[in-house]
């Protein structure tokens, strides 16, 4: 997951890196400013950590979840033996 989400990220910064480099590339200097981002409200440290933030959010709900399933599964398991044990026990 967390590699999955390295990959994303520097696909993600690397693109936005070739945007910028192409429109510095291909603009007219007296119409447009030299430089302009590609995500202007946020600093790349900021994107970052959110994407991160949101990815260890993910994960750990994940893995909650994954512990939920567990604890159903032994409840189960225990309701059967008690009843199995106990319709043995009747007949």
């Amino acid at each position: 997951m967390l590699l999955l989400q390295i990959r994303s990220t520097r696909d993600m910064i690397s693109e936005s890196l070739e945007c910028q480099l192409f429109r510095l590339k291909n603009q007219n200097n007296a119409k447009k400013p030299l430089w302009t981002s590609v995500v202007p409200l946020m600093s790349w440290t900021e994107l970052i950590k959110e994407r991160w933030n949101n990815s260890l959010r993910f994960t750990s709900l994940w893995i909650q979840n994954i512990d939920v399933i567990k604890n159903t599964n032994n409840l189960w398991s225990k309701i059967y033996g008690i009843s199995s044990t106990l319709f043995f026990k009747l007949f």
